[in-house]
């Protein structure tokens, strides 16, 4: 193959996520695979592996949400807030689990479209009225 089609691309792509199946396992990691932009040789196709370890705000999330009234649905969703009194703006957030023993919501901000790594806690009611203004 000298140059790659972009379904040859989608089948490359393919074979290796079901290759990096068995290295999820055994390290016990979710392993995401994405094309990145566009190069200008036609003979080059370059791709993004990210590797996320277990989440234990996760696991406790999907565990007690229903304890706290939190909604399943929520968790992974983004939602814009404003920023704190004083600044101009919104920042976006995504709901990414739940904090034991404060059962607080953990929320990561989200940085150009990315999670920052950065963490609030937030209320039930706050993502509450966050996510059900997003959803009317």
């Amino acid at each position: 193959m000298s140059e790659f089609t972009q379904e040859s691309v989608n089948a490359i792509q393919q074979d290796i996520v079901k290759a990096l199946k068995s290295l999820e396992k055994k390290y016990d990691v979710t392993l995401t695979v994405e094309r990145t932009a566009k190069g200008l040789w036609s003979h080059v196709a370059d791709f993004k592996l990210t590797a996320m370890g277990s989440n234990p705000y996760r696991d406790n999330y999907l565990k007690h949400a229903s304890e706290i009234g939190a909604k399943l649905e929520w968790l992974g969703r983004d939602f814009w807030r404003f920023k704190k009194p004083g600044s101009v703006g919104t920042d976006e957030f995504q709901v990414i689990g739940l904090k034991l023993p404060s059962k607080e919501i953990v929320c990561d901000k989200l940085i150009n479209g990315k999670l920052s790594g950065k963490h609030y806690l937030l209320s039930v009611e706050q993502i509450a009225e966050r996510l059900e203004k997003k959803s009317a």
